[in-house]
Parts: structure tokens; C-alpha cells; sequence
């Protein structure tokens, strides 16, 4: 699943996520996450990435799932 979102001004990556794992752990049952949030780069631009492993319940089973969040850059166009 690819979704698009447009960060605030002045807001990082990580901060971002931050409060999407906050937002999802009162609204999706049973979610938590599993360890801590990994930062890295990639690629010879350095795109930033944050990696975070979590659970939840879906339809009485327990699912798991890594989600990874990078900030492309910014297309003049688009």
C-alpha cells in the first residue's frame, strides 16, 4: 500500500510518524508496535527512511506488518 501525504512545514519524517503510530494505536484494535523505529538513508540521494515493525488485530487475528515512511523529494511540477 503507497500513500501520499504532504508534510507540514518544519516537520521531519520520524516526528510524523511518530504521531501516525500514536493516532493508530487509539483507533486500530489491539495495535502496538514492536520495537523502535529505525532511521536510515538510501540511494545516492539519501533519502530518509523510517522503518517501524507493529501489530494489531483484524478480524479477531493477530496481524503484523513494517511499514516504511520516506520523504521523496520535492517535484516542482507535481
Amino acid at each position: 500500500v503507497i500513500n501520499r501525504v504532504l508534510l507540514p512545514e518544519g516537520k521531519d519524517v520520524t516526528a510524523w510518524c511518530e504521531e501516525e503510530m500514536e493516532t493508530l494505536r487509539h483507533k486500530l484494535p489491539g495495535f502496538n508496535i514492536e520495537g523502535k523505529l529505525l532511521e536510515h538513508e538510501i540511494g545516492p540521494a539519501k533519502i530518509p527512511i523510517v522503518q517501524v515493525a507493529n501489530r494489531y488485530l483484524y478480524e479477531g487475528k493477530t496481524k503484523k506488518q513494517i511499514q516504511s515512511i520516506m520523504r521523496l523529494p520535492e517535484d516542482t511540477v507535481h
